[in-house]
């Protein structure tokens, strides 16, 4: 109780870390560099076309971060999560106008897997899309390691 109160007088607060994804010092600069290319992009921008992958993460007891109010971002007082689970993965498509299918995967995500999504999934989703609405798309990828192999 001493030591709580002690770190209480200095404003310090026992807390659940916030979730946040663990990224690298690399692609940290790629997304920064991406937000400032497009921090002028207007609405009729963002309505184009994106692509989504997402994976549902293991649900694990988090311990406790004693920390400042301000400090609930800071890299010390977050947990960090990763973008890959060993649960399942899906894969996912959508526009500002539209959604497209979700695709349960097995496994990894290799090339030749994703290359099937986009025959399969990806490029009649965005013709479908392009037909119905009368517009054209812009196909958007995250250039996650599998987007940039060549196969795919």
């Amino acid at each position: 109780m001493t030591i709580r109160r002690a770190l209480q007088k200095e404003n310090l607060r026992s807390c659940i870390p916030r979730k946040k994804p663990l990224i690298s010092a690399i692609n940290k600069s790629k997304r920064l560099a991406w937000a400032i290319e497009g921090r002028h992009w207007t609405l009729e921008d963002w309505k184009k076309s994106d692509e989504f992958t997402f994976s549902q993460f293991q649900k694990s007891g988090w311990g406790r971060v004693w920390r400042k109010p301000e400090e609930e971002f800071h890299e010390d007082c977050i947990a960090s999560t990763v973008k890959h689970s060993p649960q399942r993965m899906f894969w996912a498509c959508f526009s500002f106008l539209k959604l497209g299918p979700i695709v349960p995967l097995k496994g990894s995500v290799t090339g030749n897997i994703y290359k099937e999504i986009l025959s399969t999934y990806a490029v009649p989703t965005l013709k479908a899309f392009s037909q119905q609405t009368r517009k054209n798309f812009i196909f958007q990828e995250d250039n996650a390691p599998v987007h940039t192999l060549k196969i795919a």
